[in-house]
């Protein structure tokens, strides 16, 4: 979940984010929430899928960046060539991380990405100073 990997949940309400195989982006999956519903659902469908919604690339950008900084470990230009082809150099300003950079509030080396452990009160701030 943490790492922008596929997870499934399961049980009533769960969602789920899954590349599924013959599929070119990330699905998102809602299960339904009422639990007797849902076990009706499984019982007579043998799913209890509500919803199925594909997820469009700028999307995923943005909950890869939102999820992955508000951890601990960083965001790296390994995860970010995996998922979208590209370093962290070629996908934020150089100069916007320039000035994040020297306020001290990102941690930055050309190879990863990662909120400043003194400034995680500002991570959601940081994280839409990143993708604005």
């Amino acid at each position: 979940y943490w790492q922008s990997d596929d997870y499934l949940g399961i049980g009533a309400g769960a969602h789920s984010r899954i590349k599924f195989k013959d599929e070119k982006h990330i699905s998102a999956l809602m299960n339904k929430h009422e639990p007797n519903n849902w076990l009706d659902s499984i019982k007579e469908n043998h799913h209890a899928l509500q919803t199925k919604e594909i997820i469009k690339p700028a999307e995923r950008f943005d909950e890869v960046i939102m999820m992955g900084l508000r951890i601990k470990t960083v965001i790296n230009n390994q995860q970010m060539q995996r998922l979208f082809g590209k370093d962290i150099s070629e996908l934020f300003s150089s100069e916007k991380l320039a000035n994040l950079k020297s306020t001290g509030l990102i941690d930055y080396n050309g190879n990863s990405l990662s909120i400043n452990h003194n400034h995680h009160n500002l991570t959601d701030r940081i994280i839409l100073e990143i993708l604005s």
